[in-house]
Order: C-alpha cells, then structure tokens, then sequence
C-alpha cells in the first residue's frame, strides 16, 4: 500500500531532478497528475526542467504554452515559483509573477513580491531584489524569510549596515536560530564591530545546539571574526576549541591557516590552507572550498610564495574553482608590472549537453576564456605546465588562442595555455 501524498510524491520527484534522472522524473510525472493547482504548478516547473535538462524543443514550446495558460490561476502561479526557486532556477519565475503583484488584498499577496525578489537575485539583480524583498516585508512585515534573502543581496552589495539590519530582525524573531546569530557576528565582524559581534556571539552561545557540528560553526566563525577584527586572543581560543573537537576539519585547518598568517609564519601556513583545500574538497563543501582558495591566494600572495602559488594554480584548475575572486587571483598572477606582461588565455571547465541523447552519451566538455598575464617566456611555460590537468580522460594539450577571444564555447576535452596570440580555428 502507497500512502504518498501527492506533495510526497513531488517532492520524491524532485529529487529525481536533483540527481539528473530526467527520464526517470518525467515517467513519475507522467503518473502523478496533481489535480491541487498548487501541486500541478510544481509538476509543471518540474516537467520544464526535466525537458530544459534533456533539450526537448518538441516538448518544450507546448509546454510553456500549457504554463502560460494556466498561470492564471494564482495557486498554479504560486506553486510554479515556489518550485523554480526551491530548485535553483528561480531566474524562469519572473514572467509567471507579474500578474500576481497587484493584488495587494490577496491573503498571500507577499509571496509574489518574494518569489519575484529571488528571481532578480538569481540573475545578480540584487537591488532590484532588494525592492522586491521590500514590497513583500511592507505587506508582511514578519516574513523572516524575505529578512534573509534581502540580507543576502544587501552582503552582496556590500550594504553591510543593511544586511546586519536584516539579520537582526530575523535573529531576534528567531532567537533559538544559532546559525542567523552566527551569521550576523559575523556581518559585524566584517564592519568592524567588536561589540556588537560579541553580543551576536553570545547569543548563539545561548542557542540551542543541535549537534556538534553546531559547535564547530560557532568557533570557526570566532575565527573568521578574529582574523576581520585581527584579534589574536579570540583566534587562539577558537583554535583550541576547534583542535579540541574536530582536529582535521577543514575550519579547523582554515583557522590555523589564519592564525599563521598574523604570525607571519609563511611555510606552515601554506601547508594549513593547502590541507584545508584538500579537505574541503573531499567533503565536498563548494562554500568553504571557494572560501578557502580565495584566502590562500591572498597568503601566498602576501608572503611571496611564488612555488606554492603554481600549486594553488593546479589545485584550483583540478577542482574547478572559479570564483570571481579566484579569477581576480588568477588574472593578477606573477604581474609585476601589467604594462610588461603578456596576455595569455585559459581554459575554463564545464559541461555541454550530450551530443547524442538517444544513446544517453554523457555531457561533453567545454571550455571558456579568462585572461591571465605572465612577464615572460620562461614563466609562460611554467604556467602552461600549472594550468595542465584532465577533462574527459583525455590527455590536456596546449592549443593556441587569442587572450580574450569571444569565439564562445569550444566542444573538447581539452585544457590549454598558449603564448601564440592566433585564433583558435
């Protein structure tokens, strides 16, 4: 006996999305037929990604149109969006948005302005975001998630005063929610607040901890707070906290990282941020992984590691990291003066749909361009050899391109470095 609901089954299929079997979802759909309109809504976002994934223009032209129609009806409309940006495609809710927002009457009449404001972040619109967050907290002034998401866009914009503004209301609101106080010391940290940080740390001291992983959070951000306010006395302490409960965790390799950079300890600092790669790396943490390679490219900067930093390079390339910070490092690489350097371009990795769906090939590679610069010949080497890896299982051949060419995405399983400065055919 199924005793699934039809929101259970949705969500099973959601994560068949998640996971890339597109087939698979699309047979389950196929199957579910949501007669709720909220539920059909997020069937339906389910269904356009599913064919998005897969390349279906058959099906796809149809079903926009199917979408288009029933969007009219408020609860479909509110279920599509809510779906879209659950699954990170919150950019595709917009158009089925905007006939929702002036009905100010409506019970729910916030949740359109939200869903609008995730879709202009998602596509780095965040002061349009902010206004839409805004609109939404003016008709539902205890919408804690809109306090988050307008805190969010607001870090990004650099409005620190405003985010810390927005993380406050929520914490309060939310007093139990360790990580949001955690998340404002830290915000205060960044503006240069020791008191106020200190009171947001207290309180998440306060706040339940479900795990010991909560604990680890909390020291780790006393860490980065130290190292924002360059207090050594609170990094020492978290770092003993940290060594205490979790030795290997890549916060606690950060924080050491950080702690030998205010001591000027330039080797064994290195081996902390190349180890704190590595294990973020191997447990998969994209955040702390991005995190941990900008502050690395900083240290080794700072002290003048030029062998570490080649291994930086080839560490970065192997794990993808390609943060616009990362690129910013990457772009100012061994430049000692850029009117003397010579522009050499790099591949970027990333993935093509398969270029035969009906025998289910798997995504082929690509590449993109960014700039780096190298000073001469001899370095230009040392850098082809630091941007080589592997893609496809093939073996990385150096092609020659023009730094900065706008020739758009290239199908090969290849990386290259080049000083020749002729298109890529």
């Amino acid at each position: 006996m199924n005793d699934d609901t039809p929101l259970d089954t949705l969500d099973r299929i959601a994560e068949q999305v998640e996971d890339g079997d597109l087939e698979g979802a699309l047979a389950a759909l196929a199957e579910a037929r949501p007669a709720d309109a909220e539920a059909s809504g997020r069937a339906h976002a389910l269904e356009l990604l599913c064919r998005q994934g897969l390349d279906d223009e058959a099906h796809l032209e149809t079903l926009r149109g199917r979408i288009a129609e029933k969007a009219r009806d408020r609860a479909f409309a509110l279920g599509y969006a809510a779906e879209l940006c659950s699954m990170d495609a919150a950019d595709q809710a917009a158009p089925v948005l905007e006939g929702l927002l002036e009905d100010e009457a409506a019970e729910d009449a916030h949740l359109p302005w939200f869903y609008l404001g995730l879709a202009r972040q998602a596509l780095g619109e965040d002061e349009a975001a902010i206004d839409a967050f805004d609109a939404a907290l003016e008709l539902d002034m205890a919408f804690e998630e809109a306090m988050l998401a307008r805190a969010e866009s607001q870090q990004l914009l650099g409005d620190l005063d405003g985010a810390a503004e927005s993380l406050e209301l929520y914490a309060e609101a939310n007093p139990d929610d360790r990580t949001r106080w955690i998340d404002l010391a830290v915000c205060h940290g960044r503006r240069g607040q020791l008191e106020p940080a200190n009171e947001a740390f207290d309180r998440a001291a306060k706040a339940p901890a479900a795990d010991a992983e909560d604990d680890i959070a909390l020291f780790y951000a006393w860490a980065q707070v130290a190292r924002l306010l360059d207090d050594g006395d609170r990094l020492t302490r978290a770092i003993k906290k940290l060594m205490a409960d979790a030795p290997d965790d890549p916060r606690t390799l950060l924080a050491r990282g950080f702690a030998a950079d205010r001591a000027g300890v330039a080797g064994p600092g290195w081996k902390m941020f190349q180890q704190a790669f590595e294990a973020a790396a191997a447990d998969e943490d994209l955040v702390l992984l991005h995190y941990t390679a900008e502050c690395a490219f900083e240290f080794v900067q700072k002290h003048g590691l030029s062998e570490a930093q080649e291994e930086l390079v080839e560490m970065v390339f192997d794990e993808g990291v390609f943060t616009e910070p990362v690129l910013g490092h990457l772009r100012r690489i061994e430049r000692a003066e850029e009117a003397e350097a010579t522009d050499f371009a790099v591949a970027v990795r990333g993935v093509l749909p398969p270029e035969d769906e009906e025998q289910g090939e798997a995504p082929l590679p690509y590449v993109r361009w960014m700039n780096v610069f190298a000073t001469d010949g001899g370095e230009a080497g040392r850098l082809a050899v630091a941007f080589e890896g592997r893609a496809g299982g093939e073996k990385v051949e150096l092609e020659a391109v023009e730094a900065g060419d706008a020739a758009g995405l290239q199908r090969l399983g290849v990386w290259w470095a080049s000083a020749v400065r002729e298109p890529l055919e």
